[in-house]
């Protein structure tokens, strides 16, 4: 924690300026299908008291609704228990829960500080925010569904029915998210293997590659395509470090990874090929473009006289420094 508190990202995590603003503005977006990932519409509408079912979000029919239904419920839970006199709602529930909405009120104002005026706080994006979401919407969900359930279970059986409905519903709910992956991260394709393959079996070992950039947090860069991987999988060097390099490198060299990067990304979308000339000098060998990395400079680098084709496959492209 001390070395990252001294690294030059986190010492100007107040004021980003320039295009590291602009990359902050655009990485602190609310991706809208992290909020609506599965299972969380039935999590909200739960939280919610069912009011979700309401209002025009993007629920499915049987969601929209198990949450009317809920909400309905609720509503004779609450007769009823007023009808009998009985306070089965702790006040201490009711803190809880306006603490925790004033948590997560609290945690939305931070990460969007700038909406409203005031300097940004660079210590959380808001996607950040929303993929930790379900926690406390689950803990308050969980306080509506144990006063449901005082309500109406005898109190002799609810700790048993209580542990086998929450194994049940953590089994099943497990069971349909076993094979959930964003599909924006997946950068590395069959196609993509395959050359790392020929890539580690073909080239000389002292090669270096030159891939596919994006901008990241912090002023870093990360990879577009299966070019990311090739120091871990083909064992060749890359322009292109793992992706915590901006925190734990040397100030000085971080800077100078982030100029060549910032170029090499730059003319990647413009399709200006003078950028071959600096990355050769940088001591770059080989270029690559994986299925995945479709920018202007791939199509303007194949009539380049200073490179030629040394593989093409299922749209994975090397080109090697004549």
């Amino acid at each position: 924690l001390v070395h990252l508190a001294r690294t030059p990202q986190v010492r100007t995590v107040l004021a980003p300026t320039g295009a590291e603003g602009v990359r902050w503005q655009t990485s602190n977006a609310a991706p809208d299908d992290i909020l609506w990932a599965p299972h969380n519409a039935l999590l909200f509408a739960v939280a919610t008291g069912g009011l979700l079912g309401l209002t025009p979000s993007r629920l499915t029919v049987a969601t929209r609704v198990a949450a009317i239904a809920w909400w309905c419920a609720l509503i004779v839970l609450l007769q009823r228990s007023a009808k009998r006199k009985r306070r089965r709602v702790r006040r201490h529930n009711g803190w809880r829960i306006a603490i925790v909405a004033a948590w997560v009120a609290t945690i939305a104002l931070l990460v969007n500080l700038d909406r409203v005026g005031l300097p940004r706080l660079r210590l959380l994006p808001n996607s950040a925010a929303i993929i930790m979401l379900f926690l406390p919407v689950s803990i308050v969900g969980a306080h509506l569904v144990l006063w449901a359930c005082d309500e109406v279970i005898p109190p002799a059986g609810r700790r048993s029915l209580m542990i086998g409905a929450t194994l049940l519903i953590g089994i099943v709910g497990a069971s349909t998210m076993l094979h959930i992956v964003n599909s924006d991260t997946v950068l590395a394709t069959a196609a993509d293997r395959v050359a790392l393959e020929w890539i580690r079996n073909e080239t000389p070992s002292k090669s270096r590659f030159a891939v596919g950039v994006q901008p990241w947090i912090g002023g870093s860069f990360v990879g577009v395509d299966g070019g990311y991987w090739i120091p871990l999988v083909a064992d060749r060097q890359s322009v292109l470090p793992p992706g915590l390099y901006a925190w734990v490198m040397p100030e000085d060299r971080v800077t100078s990874i982030t100029r060549l990067l910032t170029s090499w990304y730059e003319a990647g979308q413009t399709g200006n090929v003078a950028i071959l000339d600096l990355m050769r000098r940088q001591g770059v060998t080989h270029l690559y473009f994986g299925p995945r990395n479709a920018t202007p400079l791939r199509q303007a680098i194949a009539a380049s006289p200073l490179v030629r084709r040394v593989y093409t496959e299922d749209g994975v492209e090397i080109y090697a420094f004549r």
